[in-house]
């Protein structure tokens, strides 16, 4: 079994982020075939401070980590960076003697803290005076327990964080009940799934995505479309000229992108400038993560040796939460755009290799490893070096947004 690190964003009520928690797969099982929550949380922590390193995966914000027992009392924290570092102590961690003794001085030292699942029988738990923050298990607790914990346990600063969140109204009820800060999938989702019409600059945004989805466009054309947007053309040729290409020419117009770059390559960039116009009122997250589906789809397709559809895994990728950018339902965005019929049969989940790649990105993305493996055997495949890709496309959507 291949292992494997993904992350899962936090945000706060602004919906930016605040944190990633590192969530892990792997060879954790002890000698009995139990799961071995040690060997998990020291896997994560080789993988994100020394094999992969942090800054690939949460780019200067901090990292959640869930602690076992054993890893609070062995003093592995000694060597951990303070100011990057989250320790999330498991719901199972009996708060004895020791725990305590060690969580108290890995508050005195600066360590941030949190409490994981908080449990509804839990309101004498010696830990939470030392806690910095309390998670809630949205999905699994009472809805009196979820509007109580902000109440009961207030002060100290302590902060208190709605886990499981899956849609924005469950985002808004957290915020009312209380929580400031939240995880969950919610921002993949539409907001408002019905018909209403794309309005102001999003529509003029989505309409020059549909017109360069064309497969039969032209230089002329394409460039008739990209100059409709002032600010697009400038930044096509910003990114163009950026150190991410690495041209040795400065491209000075949008023609002169087109002859050095050809249709291709200057569809792909304008269709990622698009993507993050598309999302200029949405968490930036969404867009991250959009970029992240498209770059891993597309390194996947090469690592299953299915090189010659790397542009349409790309699209499929970036295109698969086109829905919650746009608040409308996918049949009907994807009735609008001039999508191959292979892209469209994948954006809809129909059955093929395209479709098993993007099944593969996403179930990995949400650390769901049971689906993950069942994707890997559909495309005759194992998950050896798919934590690699993975990381690639993290740093690669980050330099894309940066640049």
């Amino acid at each position: 079994m291949a292992k494997a690190v993904a992350r899962q964003p936090i945000f706060d009520k602004s919906l930016k982020i605040y944190a990633y928690e590192l969530l892990f797969r792997g060879e954790a099982l002890d000698l009995a075939g139990e799961f071995d929550h040690d060997k998990a949380t020291s896997s994560v922590l080789y993988d994100g401070l020394f094999a992969v390193g942090l800054e690939h995966l949460t780019h200067g914000k901090a990292a959640f980590v869930n602690f076992s027992r054993g890893m609070l009392t062995n003093d592995v924290t000694a060597s951990l960076p303070k100011d990057q570092i989250t320790i999330e102590i498991l719901e199972n961690v009996e708060p004895d003697n020791i725990v305590l003794a060690v969580c108290e001085k890995l508050r005195k030292a600066g360590y941030q803290i949190a409490l994981d699942d908080f449990p509804q029988n839990a309101l004498s738990n010696p830990l939470v005076p030392i806690a910095d923050i309390i998670k809630v298990d949205m999905l699994n607790s009472s809805v009196q327990h979820c509007r109580d914990v902000p109440i009961q346990f207030a002060g100290g600063n302590r902060k208190f964080l709605a886990e499981k969140i899956e849609t924005y109204e469950q985002y808004r009820q957290a915020v009312d009940w209380g929580y400031t800060l939240f995880q969950g999938y919610f921002f993949c989702r539409p907001q408002l799934v019905d018909t209403r019409e794309i309005r102001g600059n999003k529509l003029v945004y989505f309409q020059l995505l549909k017109a360069m989805q064309d497969p039969a466009i032209t230089m002329d054309n394409l460039e008739r479309i990209i100059h409709q947007d002032v600010s697009l053309s400038y930044a096509i040729i910003k990114y163009i000229n950026s150190a991410a290409i690495g041209l040795r020419t400065k491209v000075q117009s949008v023609k002169h992108a087109l002859t050095l770059l050809g249709i291709k390559k200057v569809r792909e960039f304008s269709t990622l400038i698009l993507f993050k116009k598309l999302g200029e009122d949405k968490p930036s997250e969404l867009v991250v993560n959009s970029l992240v589906r498209g770059r891993f789809a597309e390194l996947l397709a090469i690592r299953i040796s299915l090189k010659t559809k790397t542009g349409e895994a790309f699209l499929i990728g970036i295109f698969s939460l086109i829905d919650a950018l746009l608040d409308r339902p996918m049949d009907m965005i994807i009735a609008d755009l001039n999508l191959s019929e292979e892209i469209t049969a994948a954006l809809q989940r129909k059955p093929g290799k395209l479709t098993s790649i993007i099944e593969t990105v996403i179930a990995y993305e949400q650390a769901e490893w049971d689906k993950y493996d069942v994707c890997l055997q559909a495309l005759g495949t194992t998950g050896e070096d798919v934590e690699s890709i993975y990381i690639q496309a993290v740093a690669w959507s980050e330099e894309v947004i940066r640049q």
